[in-house]
């Protein structure tokens, strides 16, 4: 097996499947991290969506001001 020095850290040996149980981890990371935005933009978007009726509402509600 091919045994490297870590960089920085000084005299710590580790192997090539330590190094992709790394890999691993950073990659679950991302995706766990893309999973987080998703959830963001979902929370934006029906805030969003909220406001939109909203102002809808508003919107309506001067037309028929402006009716009578």
């Amino acid at each position: 097996m091919n045994k490297e020095t870590r960089p920085g850290t000084e005299g710590v040996k580790y192997t090539e499947e330590m190094e992709g149980e790394e890999e691993q981890e950073r990659e679950e990371r991302e995706e766990n991290k893309g999973e987080e935005e998703n959830e963001g933009e979902k929370e934006n978007e029906e805030e969003n969506e909220g406001e939109e009726e909203q102002e809808k509402g508003l919107f309506v509600e001067e037309m028929e001001g402006e009716e009578e």
